[in-house]
């Protein structure tokens, strides 16, 4: 824009330069000036589009605009690191992370989809339409019962890309049945069918991973009928044609933009606002980030309710972290003051706390055998409700997003976490 406003001043300065007859000497000089000027503009708005490509560490400074940095005097660390390779199935804890452009690697790269019910109206799905649904442990308690691990060619949990990758799939609900789905990069991937499914209110690509892992599945709802420390399976799904899927390297789902901030969001040469980073198959942010604290004043709540009342029939004295399925959980500080972070620092990874994280009946279902109980959202309504008008809007743990340019960095269980930013909460 710059350029182009310049631009038409100097073709209106020559056409006036033309009806006056200017000499040749006064033409030449206009000319040197013209040239100048455009140097300027060009080299100026290069300066600013180089700032905002600069690498991470030189947007560090940024950060508080000039601000001075609050003192975090209390010291916090990394207690537990987790993903979960599978959207909704057991949570695999490790002693060190490596960060991709989707947040942890090997983080919910998999879920599992249902056939949506076909409208009265509709004979199929037209091209571009969904014809799939994600499936969770809201709707099935049951796939808490199911381990999900990456295995390598050795039969060790890794990370290697290399072509004998595996995900193997057990449940103590089938004993002594292990399904190993071959995991091959995209360009070794055999034919398989696409679909189109919905995951809240996005839509996304995904590929099937084969008909063994959905016979696998298939079992698992016939077997819940047979066992008496689980909730069972609604009628719907007994025989619904469960199918295990990956993120398609094409899908274009990125994060919410309103909870973006700028720091987050990808930067480039080519557009001058920056681009909302992309997303796996989280509900909606890349990471998820709980306190030890936090839990502690939630369990100590539960444990005096227990006690005063004893009629209310709930079996549940505390519960432990893997209820609300984070990826990062920190211990020390205060209870729930990581509602106020805004930016944090973890062996020198910088990550925004976007927004706190609504809670669903999905945390009160045991992770172990897939039981479901009224705890904790009974006594989250009680004191994390957003209002007593909206009393089910209750919110445990943070949504957070790594700045920009962290990929290949790499988080130890055990680091220190630095409060770099407070500021007000954000709910959504």
């Amino acid at each position: 824009m710059i350029l182009l406003t310049s631009s038409m001043s100097m073709m209106t300065i020559i056409r006036a330069d033309e009806e006056h007859l200017y000499s040749a000497g006064q033409q030449q000089a206009l000319l040197f000036l013209i040239v100048g000027l455009t140097v300027i503009v060009v080299v100026v708005s290069f300066v600013w589009m180089w700032q905002r490509v600069q690498s991470p560490e030189q947007q560090q400074v940024q950060l508080r605009d000039g601000e001075e940095v609050e003192e975090d005097d209390e010291t916090k660390t990394v207690s537990g690191l987790f993903i979960y390779p599978v959207k909704s199935l057991r949570a695999v804890e490790l002693p060190m992370v490596t960060l991709d452009a989707k947040g942890f690697c090997d983080d919910r790269r998999f879920m599992l989809i249902a056939p949506r019910v076909l409208p009265i109206w509709k004979t199929e799905w037209a091209a571009g339409q969904a014809s799939h649904r994600f499936v969770s442990q809201r709707q099935l308690p049951i796939l808490a019962t199911v381990v999900a691990e990456l295995r390598n060619s050795s039969g060790d949990e890794g990370d290697d890309d290399g072509d004998t990758r595996t995900l193997q799939l057990s449940s103590h609900l089938l004993p002594g049945v292990t399904v190993r789905v071959p995991i091959l990069p995209p360009n070794k991937q055999p034919q398989s069918k696409d679909y189109l499914a919905t995951l809240w209110d996005d839509v996304v690509r995904c590929q099937d991973m084969g008909d063994e892992a959905a016979h696998f599945f298939r079992q698992l709802l016939q077997q819940s009928s047979q066992q008496n420390d689980t909730d069972g399976v609604p009628d719907e799904y007994r025989n619904m044609d469960l199918r295990l899927v990956r993120q398609a390297p094409s899908d274009p789902r990125v994060t919410d933009g309103k909870f973006t901030p700028a720091a987050a969001q990808i930067k480039s040469m080519v557009f001058f606002r920056g681009q909302n980073p992309p997303v796996a198959l989280t509900d909606g942010f890349p990471l998820l980030i709980a306190t030890e604290a936090s839990l502690a004043e939630l369990n100590r709540r539960l444990t005096a309710k227990k006690q005063t009342d004893k009629s209310n029939g709930n079996t549940t004295t505390t519960i432990p972290m893997n209820r609300f399925r984070p990826n990062i959980a920190v211990a020390g500080g205060q209870a729930f003051e990581e509602d106020h972070w805004k930016i944090i620092s973890i062996d020198g990874v910088l990550f925004h706390i976007c927004k706190a994280c609504p809670r669903c009946k999905q945390s009160c279902t045991d992770q172990t055998h897939g039981r479901v109980e009224s705890e904790p959202l009974q006594t989250l309504r009680e004191f994390r409700a957003l209002s007593p008008d909206h009393p089910d809007d209750v919110f445990f743990a943070q949504n957070v997003i790594a700045n920009a340019g962290m990929q290949g960095r790499t988080l130890s269980k055990g680091a220190v976490v630095k409060v770099v930013e407070w500021g007000e909460p954000v709910w959504g």
